[in-house]
């Protein structure tokens, strides 16, 4: 992998050396003229050669007679280079080169037949005259022949001339750009950055917002201001350019100019025919998040990000318009630079639902947010359909930075962020009752046990009932909280024994007490450093960016930690005419230690202190995990004198000794050509690659308990190679065609390899296969695929204000038979500018229509469609296979989806207030699913085609502007939402003639009766699970002995929201901005290990408050005759069986929050201040990210923080790690 990395390098920069244009040189002989024409300079008998000390080279007219013909048209006289040798006495400094005078030569030998249509020559003369006070004013330029006759001989003009001609060629055509940056409202908008994106020169808007830069037609301005959407503008004249910037809150680019589109295509907005989000690269830089993509939560409509941030680097799953495949995968595609990114999930099987395990994370993070530029989000079919298959779901189009962000040459960015990491949200604890059950103590007499003493008066009680002196004893092994009363009293605590263990604290006994803080004591304050830094270039011939990132995180738990080191590389070189070579090369480092578990396993935290545990540890004590010689210390011993775990290691002890660590390097990249082959066709071809390894080991710590080891280095590699031709037509005055054609081949490999010890180790502290008790238990998987495509799009505009856009996509997989391939995607769309009609109203800015129609679909997984076996152990020498228990399906189909979708932007009141909003249908069938066989056929399962699932929802945004003074003062506001109702039509599998009518996604590990289901008829994600039993009233129903009635499985709630938005205020005021982004998601459930196991082991709060334990808890409902229920329980029958296991619906919660996301305060630091610096901006902003769990409706969880996994399994809070809270600080400087 590293060698790849330096030959990429490599490769770019010496392309980009060999190829660059030639540099200023310091050779004093160069010549500063080399045209060959003007011979006459070579016959000059002085040196004239320009050294650095030179004067200017000056342009004079020279004395002559007038022309005499003043019937041809009026031109310059001709010159002749002649050196200049008057006034010789007169010479200052004869050591110093003399300048040369350009002079028109008008000595013709016969006047009268001046040809006056001809330029004139020139004559270079060297100027000795700096002395002459006398000389005449030289600044007129030459006139023309005809007025020669109003001019004497000692008439002069002069002109300097550009020292090489590079320059000149550059200066020939450019002019003064004059403009005004402003808001809607008409106040002006000071120190706005304005760019000329062809010469990356750039200026600052004055303070009454007005500005100047050189320019030339087809240059590309660029104008920027923080808080406002960026504007890039193509010159197409030379008069003033006045601009205007509206808001862009939460780091969305404002509708206008241009958006990416699928394959990379830059598009109008105004021709663009369906939903597509823009948002800049800022609202993922300042608010850090180690992955970008959470910083994304509520700024787009239609968007939903799920995660956990307390898994440190954990998982996201990333829907578009909610999920459309009941098995398959419904994550965003991810696109960078145009290279199809594997944003794979190596999570194992049992992680997934909350059986436990670690969560790797998504592969997502490998990204520098540092290096991304724009983030556009193609949501429906119409929008994704050029992407085939992969683009079923939409698909996330990221964009890096690939040019100087200041003018000026090579400019070079600095950046840093320094975070602090809390834990935000940690359940309630009860803090009245310690470790046991029963409410009681053991007792450990001296009398029974003296080698358990140091004495018999160390013993503290006796009740002179003749069984002598004894200590009162928790019972250590009970891993829950239904123990005595914490007031205080003298205990024995389970680090108090292992006399041979020459433990220092053997006899001591300490008070029964709580400790409230021990959870929240656990965590410490984590931190993440990031640094950046970036260089690039560009001249007239190309561009380049370098830039070099590290994140460095110290997490909240011990031993926990991350790093990430990022280089890349963009270039571009125009190598001939018309030919441009392109490059994009991204090597990421990753490195992760500590990771903690989720889901019912003991490195999870969670397990540790919520769902078992108990609440009088002493934290200070736990730190003491093992002894001198090694061996451990838990608190969950067994026995005064077994020190052996009941069942838990103890916090420490899993973080030091039972840890995980993983590693990940990862190359992606393209490098390509484009040929413009003439004005209205273009030829691009591109490679793509994204390559990765990966290390995982997971370790246990051999002990009590046997140890063991697990490695798993799971790899990826794909290509993609891509051939486009862009063609673009005029027809007429009225009409435009755009036109692309083009062809993809895409070759995918994935492996797993490793292994698992069997049996334990054989030696501690020993982490390697070989170790293995007996013969570890190998890995080794293969995948490979390649589908072939080809894609057309034509695009038609009238007055540019109708717009209407056909695509179509052919794909062949290799993971479907010939007679399935080709699958073809089209679709239509069509964007109506209507607010170009209608001028007259006044009130309305802009107003569009659009409207789409597509198809698009996802085939399988490889080796889907023929039969496979699968090794067991031989007989003796004889190799033994047998037949893998899923019978394939040669038939299989892919996915097929329609989509239909309109939409409707408007803009009111000069800007102030601005609307968006669209509907959407989707509908997709021929579902890939399991269906159970007879085992008669000697399998159990095959896969088919069938069953349809439909989403159809709106999304909407409003963006106002209440406040707008002409102080620059002003007060934006950017809200969004979104709902998509989801249900699941038939199962209907044709191909057997059966119908189903649920298909289980996943099962709950522990109580194996909440599952995730497509159910006919219901939402696609229903929970099933037991419920209470209800009579006609709708009230519960209890029996006898005072518990409730449980039903059988049936739906008891839905994983998915009913709708998700967010609303951002933002406040500017020169150069200072503070944000707020609170965001929402109301309606989904789900079911709640912390809460249930929380409550069986008398942790939480609820399991005391009210006094319950003295005076016991009924149930709320009724008898079966209808009368209220009567019966006290004691809290800990209640819990156990009325919040336990067999009653999902005691455990279910529901989903809905407000949540403030986000706080930004921002400040563009004076250019006093950075200038000392040699700096050309400068910024500084302060943050803070997951600050307030304003609203929610669960208990003890924060709902937006459940998830950790990208897998359809949804709804199972498996013991949720806490959400994580952060403030940071974010400077910026560019030079």
């Amino acid at each position: 992998m590293r060698s790849h990395v330096l030959t990429w390098l490599w490769l770019c920069f010496a392309i980009y050396c060999t190829i660059g244009p030639n540099r200023a040189s310091a050779n004093v002989n160069r010549p500063i003229l080399t045209y060959s024409a003007v011979s006459t300079i070579q016959q000059q008998p002085k040196d004239t050669t320009v050294k650095p000390s030179a004067s200017p080279v000056v342009i004079t007219p020279s004395a002559g007679k007038p022309a005499t013909d003043t019937t041809k048209p009026a031109t310059a006289t001709p010159v002749t280079i002649t050196p200049n040798n008057n006034n010789q006495s007169n010479k200052a400094d004869t050591n110093k080169p003399a300048a040369a005078v350009i002079k028109p030569n008008n000595t013709a030998k016969d006047s009268t037949k001046t040809d006056t249509t001809q330029p004139a020559a020139a004559v270079i003369t060297p100027n000795n005259k700096a002395s002459d006070s006398t000389r005449k004013d030289t600044t007129k330029p030459a006139t023309a022949a005809s007025d020669s006759s109003k001019k004497t001989s000692s008439d002069t003009s002069a002109l300097i001339l550009p020292s090489d001609s590079n320059t000149l060629k550059k200066e020939i055509g450019q002019f003064t750009l004059n403009g005004v940056v402003k808001q809607p409202g008409g106040q002006p908008i000071p120190g706005a950055q304005v760019v000329n994106l062809s010469t990356k020169q750039g200026v600052a808007a004055n303070v009454d917002g007005t500005f100047s830069i050189k320019a030339s037609l087809k240059d590309t301005i660029k104008i920027s201001a923080p808080t406002f959407g960026d504007q890039a503008i193509p010159l197409t004249s030379k008069d003033s350019l006045p601009v205007t910037l509206t808001a862009a809150s939460t780091g969305k680019k404002q509708l206008q100019e241009v958006v990416v589109t699928a394959l990379g295509i830059q598009r109008n907005t105004r021709a663009v025919g369906y939903a597509i989000e823009d948002v800049g690269g800022s609202a993922v830089q300042e608010a850090k998040e180690v992955n970008f993509v959470n910083a994304l939560q509520g700024k787009v409509p239609g968007l939903q990000i799920s995660s956990n941030t307390g898994s440190m680097g954990g998982s996201n799953k990333i829907t578009i318009r909610g999920t459309k495949s009941i098995l398959g995968d419904n994550n965003a595609f991810i696109v960078v630079d145009g290279t199809p990114f594997v944003n794979s999930n190596s999570n194992q099987p049992g992680q997934l639902n909350g059986g436990g395990g670690y969560d790797y994370g998504s592969s997502l993070q490998d990204i520098n947010p540092e290096d991304i530029d724009n983030i556009s989000i193609l949501k429906g079919a119409a929008a994704t359909a050029l992407y085939g298959s992969r683009g079923a779901n939409g698909v996330m189009l990221i964009t890096t930075k690939k040019r100087p962000d200041v003018g000026g040459g090579i400019g070079v960015t600095y950046s840093l962020n320094a975070q602090a990491d809390q834990v935000s949200i940690l359940p309630h604890y009860q803090n009245q009752y310690g470790g046991g059950s029963g409410g009681k103590f053991e007792k450990l007499y001296y009398n029974e046990h003296p080698e358990a003493f140091t004495s018999e008066s160390s013993a503290t009680y006796d009740d002179n009932d003749g069984l002598g002196r004894y200590d009162l004893m928790p019972i250590y092994k009970a891993d829950e909280s239904w123990g005595p009363k914490l007031e205080g009293q003298l205990v024995r605590p389970y680090y108090s024994f292992d006399k041979d263990k020459g433990n220092p604290y053997f006899g001591q006994t300490t008070p029964w007490v709580a400790q409230p803080n021990n959870v929240k004591d656990f965590y410490r304050t984590g931190y993440t450093i990031t640094n950046n830094i970036a260089m690039a270039g560009t001249n007239d011939k190309g561009y380049f960016r370098l830039s070099y990132g590290n994140m460095n995180q110290v997490f909240v738990l011990p031993n926990a930690s991350m790093n990430r080191n990022n280089v890349s590389f963009n270039g571009g070189y125009e190598i001939a005419k018309g030919l441009k070579a392109v490059a994009s090369v991204n090597y990421t480092a990753f490195a992760a230690k500590g990771r903690p578990g989720t889901g019912f396993t003991g490195p999870n935290p969670t397990l540790q202190f919520t769902m078992y545990g108990q609440r009088q540890l002493n934290l200070d004590m736990e730190k003491r995990y093992k002894y001198e010689d090694g061996s451990q210390i838990t608190w969950n011993r067994t026995s005064w004198d077994n020190p052996a775990p009941a069942s838990s290691n103890g916090p420490y002890w899993n973080r030091y000794m039972d840890y995980e660590t993983d590693s990940r390097n990862r190359i992606f990249g393209n490098a390509g050509l484009d040929y413009e082959a003439n004005k209205w066709l273009t030829f691009s071809g591109r490679v793509f690659m994204d390559n990765y390894n990966s290390l995982q080991e997971e370790r246990t710590a051999k002990d009590y308990f046997i140890g063991g080891y697990i490695k798993r280095l799971p790899t990826a590699r794909e290509m993609n190679y891509q051939l486009t031709a862009n063609m673009k037509f005029d027809l007429g005055k009225d009409f435009k065609l755009n036109g692309l054609v083009g062809g993809n081949i895409m070759h995918r490999k994935w492996t797993v390899t490793g292994g698992a010890t069997n049996g334990g180790l054989i030696l501690p502290l020993v982490y390697n296969l070989n170790n293995s008790v007996t013969t570890a238990t190998p890995y080794d998987e293969y995948y490979e695929k390649q589908i072939n495509s080809a894609f057309a799009t034509a695009s038609l505009s009238y007055k540019n204000f109708l717009f209407l856009d056909l695509t179509g996509r052919a794909d062949w997989s290799s993971a479907l038979m010939s007679e399935n391939n080709p699958y073809v995607y089209p679709s239509a769309s069509a964007s109506f500018v209507f607010s170009d009609l209608l001028k007259s109203w006044k009130w309305l800015s802009f107003g569009k229509l659009r409207a789409s129609a597509s198809a698009v679909g996802s085939d399988t997984d490889p080796y889907q469609i023929y039969d496979i076996y699968q090794f067991v152990a031989g007989f003796g020498s004889n190799p033994i296979t047998q037949a893998y228990p899923t019978k394939y399906n040669m038939n299989l189909k892919p996915e097929r989806t329609q989509e239909y979708e309109t939409g409707i932007a408007l803009k009111f009141l000069d800007e102030r207030v601005g609307l968006d909003f669209t509907y959407y249908q989707r509908t997709t069938k021929d579902q890939i699913m399991p269906l159970t066989v007879s085992p008669a056929t000697g399998y159990t399962t095959t896969y088919v085609n069938g069953g349809s699932v439909q989403n159809k929802g709106i999304e909407a945004s409003l963006s106002l502007n209440p406040i707008r003074l002409k102080n620059g003062f002003r007060w934006d506001i950017v809200a969004n939402i979104a709902r998509n109702k989801n249900k699941v039509l038939n199962m209907n599998i044709d191909q057997y003639g059966t119908s189903l009518t649920q298909l289980t996604i996943g099962t709950d590990r522990r109580t194996t009766r909440v599952s995730v289901v497509g159910l006919v008829g219901q939402p696609l994600g229903t929970l099933m699970g037991t419920d209470y039993v209800y009579n006609d009233k709708g009230e519960r129903i209890v029996g006898a002995d005072g518990n409730y009635l449980i039903s059988d499985i049936k739906p008891i709630g839905y994983a998915y929201p009913d709708y998700t938005g967010g609303i951002n205020n933002t406040f500017s005021y020169k150069g200072i901005y503070l944000s707020a982004l609170i965001d929402f998601q109301h309606g989904g459930n789900f079911f709640s290990y912390t809460n249930m196991y929380g409550k069986i082991s008398g942790l939480l709060d609820v399991t005391a408050d009210n006094n319950v334990r003295e005076t016991g808890i009924i149930a709320k409902g009724v008898k079966e005759d209808g009368t209220p229920n009567d019966v006290v329980l004691d809290a800990n029958t209640y819990f156990v069986n009325n919040e336990n296991k067999t009653l999902s619906k005691a455990n279910l919660y529901d989903a809905s929050y407000i949540y403030l996301r986000e706080v930004k305060l921002g400040y563009n630091l004076p250019e006093a201040w950075y200038k000392r610096f040699h700096a050309q901006s400068a910024r500084l902003s302060l943050y803070g990210r997951n600050l307030w769990l304003m609203h929610s409706n669960a208990p003890n969880v924060d709902p937006s923080n459940i998830l950790n996994s990208s897998s359809n399994i949804v709804g199972i809070e498996g013991g949720a790690l806490p959400s994580i809270r952060s403030f940071g600080v974010n400077l910026n400087v560019s030079f």
